[in-house]
């Protein structure tokens, strides 16, 4: 299983807490991935933890799809499957 976590990237506090403790511990069984609209201190923490991080600038959730579906499929270890369209 494959997880990808959208967010702003600027948020601070408990949900920074609880996004990046998430996603650290999720990722000793599976794959999971931040993905945030703003590079900034959440991303950098992020990435000093290990957890896999991807910058996708702007807030047009449409956009970004297109652009990790395009990032994973240059990429053989991020493989993301399409949701509905």
């Amino acid at each position: 299983m494959k997880v990808i976590h959208l967010i702003s990237g600027g948020d601070s506090g408990g949900a920074k807490t609880h996004v990046l403790s998430l996603l650290q511990h999720l990722n000793q069984t599976i794959t999971a991935q931040l993905v945030c609209f703003r590079d900034g201190p959440f991303a950098e923490e992020a990435r000093q933890m290990g957890i896999p991080t991807m910058i996708c600038g702007g807030n047009n959730v449409f956009r970004t799809r297109r652009n990790i579906s395009g990032r994973a499929a240059t990429r053989s270890s991020t493989a993301m499957a399409p949701g509905p369209t």
